[in-house]
Parts: structure tokens; sequence; C-alpha cells
């Protein structure tokens, strides 16, 4: 149970800190850099309500939870091409390792996409919050193995 909690502040503590970071750091973004970081503002989104229904805080909604993990799925398909190279411009975040190490991102891309697609089953299926915990830290692992691998704080 300890480990459990443990993780659940982890992963609020990331999502946290995304949700700060994505509204200052969109500014000035176009093209692709702005698709992705939407992409990744989605993403944070999705761990913020996942992480007030494991707290309690946000009333537990199996439909509104599968259909945001749903979501997330379908936006990792096709997330690691949303990097061509040298598309580094402020505000971007992408770090080298990107195109250095593109068959780890790319996985790491693929295990999110995973993870979101079992969520959303397992989110469909529930009828409380007992398995968002679960959920939260299955995703929240594969955000945070690749942020601290793949992104730069600017």
């Amino acid at each position: 149970m300890l480990r459990k909690s443990g993780l659940i502040a982890a992963t609020i503590t990331a999502t946290l800190a995304i949700s700060i970071t994505t509204t200052t750091a969109h500014d000035g973004a176009t093209g692709i850099v702005k698709e992705r970081m939407d992409v990744m503002g989605h993403v944070g989104g999705t761990m913020k309500l996942l992480s007030g229904m494991a707290k309690g805080d946000v009333a537990y909604d199996g439909a509104k939870a599968s259909a945001a993990t749903q979501k997330v799925a379908k936006e990792m398909a096709g997330f690691a091409a949303q990097f061509p190279e040298g598309s580094t411009d402020d505000p971007s975040e992408a770090g080298p390792a990107i195109w250095t190490n593109n068959a780890e991102f790319v996985a790491i891309a693929k295990q999110l996409e995973d993870a979101a697609a079992k969520a959303t089953k397992t989110l469909a299926g529930a009828s409380d919050n007992s398995v968002v915990a679960g959920v939260l830290g299955d995703m929240g692992k594969t955000c945070k193995a690749c942020h601290s691998k793949f992104r730069v704080k600017r």
C-alpha cells in the first residue's frame, strides 16, 4: 500500500509539473512543435484527471476517463513522427537524444500508446476508482522514462 501511495504521489507531482510548464511552454510555438506540445498538453490533462480520480478529489467517471486515455492512445500512435530532424526551435523541449537514440524514443512512445490503450479498457470496465492508481502508475512510469531521457528543460 505504501508503495502504491508513493507511486501515486510521484505521478501527481509529475502531472502538476507538466500542467504548469505546458501553460507557458506553448507561448510562441508554431507548426509541428506546437502540434506535439498540444499532444503533451492533452496527455498532461489526462494524467491530471486520473490523479484527481485516484486521490478521490474528482468523482470517478469511467466513460470520461476511458475517452481521455483513448485519445492519448490515438495521439501517441503518430507521436514519434512529429519529431522531424532539427525541430528543436524554442520553445521546443525536444532533446538531441530523440534523434541519436531514436529507436528507444519510438519504443517509449509505443509503450505509452499501449499503456493508454490498456487503460481505456480497464477504466471503461471499472465501477469505481479502485483501478485508477494502477493505470496512472503504468502511464506515469512511461512519461517519466521519456522525459528523463529525451526532454530538455528550457
